[in-house]
């Protein structure tokens, strides 16, 4: 998903760097997150946000790593297009995709048997 590159203006006129973070969510409720369970943690689509709320309130622990990746100095970039694609690339390096129950199966019971 494209990031909103109006976001950077303030920050790139100020001629301030860009600090991406990276939000990894590992654990909920006790369980390693699978896409399963992040329908309850994620917004997006054509979800209701008022029904989304309520799911995410029921949550009573979830476990995030936070990464904070390198900072883009925006005096070095010509334009917000530049600053918003090197915050993606550089959140996507660090982002550790959410595996489907099949796909954690898959690889527990390869790491197990391998």
């Amino acid at each position: 998903m494209p990031f909103k590159k109006s976001l950077l203006a303030s920050a790139i006129a100020l001629g301030a760097n860009v600090l991406p973070l990276c939000i990894n969510y590992r654990y909920l409720d006790g369980a390693q997150v699978t896409k399963r369970e992040g329908d309850l943690l994620f917004y997006y689509g054509n979800m209701n946000f008022l029904e989304q709320l309520v799911k995410l309130l029921g949550i009573h622990e979830s476990w995030v790593e936070i990464i904070l990746c390198p900072a883009i100095e925006t005096q070095k970039l010509k334009c917000r297009k530049q600053v918003s694609e090197n915050a993606r690339h550089s959140i996507l390096n660090a982002h550790i995709s959410v595996q489907s129950e099949e796909e954690r199966v898959a690889v527990g019971s390869y790491a197990l048997s391998g």
